[in-house]
């Protein structure tokens, strides 16, 4: 059902590289397999010159709603979103879209209309 997705135009790539970037993790919450994520970014953003920072909502979307504000004004060069609900996502997605931050979606999937607003997506 994803597969037919109209995707809305991304923003512009700088295209400078990636050493000084700044990445921004929106997790849901913590787990062992988020524990092994975001050991994983930290490391793979250190050896390419980026900073990963990361941000677990711990199972709370009021807290992810937070977070995406934080992360907008924070305005880093990419964000990797995480959602604690599929429901919620559309709203997250589209505000972080709006503000022209490049997003990638992981480990659980926004809903149909969350993925116009994506870069890309990982399982």
């Amino acid at each position: 059902p994803f597969a037919n997705v109209k995707k809305l135009a991304q923003p512009q790539s700088p295209a400078d590289g990636s050493i000084g970037k700044r990445i921004i993790i929106l997790k849901n919450g913590d787990h062992p397999y988020h524990t092994a994520f975001n050991n994983a970014a930290k490391q793979a953003a250190e050896i390419f010159g980026m900073k990963a920072e990361i941000m677990s909502a711990n199972w709370d979307v009021n807290i992810q709603t937070q977070q995406v504000a934080q992360a907008i004004n924070e305005k880093p060069d990419l964000i990797i979103y995480c959602p604690v609900d599929q429901e919620t996502s559309v709203t997250h997605l589209r505000r972080l879209y709006n503000a022209k931050i490049p997003l990638i979606g992981s480990n659980v999937m926004p809903s149909r209309e969350g993925f116009q607003y994506l870069l890309s997506f990982c399982g």
